[in-house]
């Protein structure tokens, strides 16, 4: 009763970069784990604070006080005025004991990934349901590449608290946030890890330009050990 009371609260999130995108299809964390369910699910990068690399970028700094206080309430509602102290408590093996879903970009693990870094907060929302996806016109997204790792949306989440004593949260309990729809706003660079085409080669004279010296094609026979010409 109170898991559906509080996910009725539906918000929806200011602009973010979309990062590790599943919102067509469901995937496990762990794909060894026969006891994982698949699920729907995004990592939200917001900017927090400016850098030069974000301004560069056009980002626009939000303000995630909507969504902080949502989960407060469910903390004061399960641990109490003294939430913020239980919040400390850790277990033996150094993790917490409560979670949150607000987590610092900056963090050793991301903050060499594309997005991530200083002045960034992200957070993950999932849910075991396929999310609507749409444009910035509200027209359904239907090819998976349109969206993709690197562009930029808002989403309508719902904040709700999870127990320990159901097997799929692995003995964990907290707040976290389900993910109901997923609107792209505009195009961003590709979290692809590629190098754009434009940037790969150096223009080619027409006609017969130095092709061959730029890529070591038509010389003599060298004996290479690797090709054996």
């Amino acid at each position: 009763m109170t898991k559906q009371k509080e996910e009725s609260v539906k918000i929806i999130t200011p602009e973010f970069r979309a990062s590790y995108p599943s919102v067509f299809q469901a995937r496990k964390v762990n794909q060894n784990d026969p006891n994982e369910k698949a699920k729907f699910s995004i990592q939200m990068i917001f900017r927090v604070t400016k850098t030069p690399e974000s301004e560069q970028r056009g980002e626009k700094v939000v303000d995630l006080a909507p969504l902080k206080q949502e989960v407060v309430k469910i903390l004061l509602k399960h641990l109490g005025a003294e939430w913020q102290e239980k919040l400390k408590e850790r277990k033996g093996d150094g993790s917490p004991v409560y979670r949150v879903p607000f987590r610092d970009g900056n963090a050793v693990e991301k903050r060499d990934a594309d997005g991530y870094g200083p002045g960034t907060i992200f957070i993950t929302a999932s849910t075991e349901y396929k999310p609507g996806v749409v444009d910035a016109n509200k027209t359904e997204i239907l090819n998976p590449q349109d969206f993709y790792g690197g562009c930029y949306a808002r989403a309508q989440i719902h904040p709700y608290w999870y127990p320990s004593d159901q097997s799929k949260f692995k003995g964990n309990q907290g707040v976290t946030f389900g993910l109901d729809n997923v609107q792209k706003i505009r195009d961003g660079e590709p979290f692809s890890g590629r190098m754009k085409a434009e940037d790969a080669f150096d223009a080619i004279e027409q006609p017969g330009g130095p092709v061959g010296a730029a890529v070591g094609v038509g010389g003599a026979n060298t004996g290479d050990p690797l090709t054996g010409l």
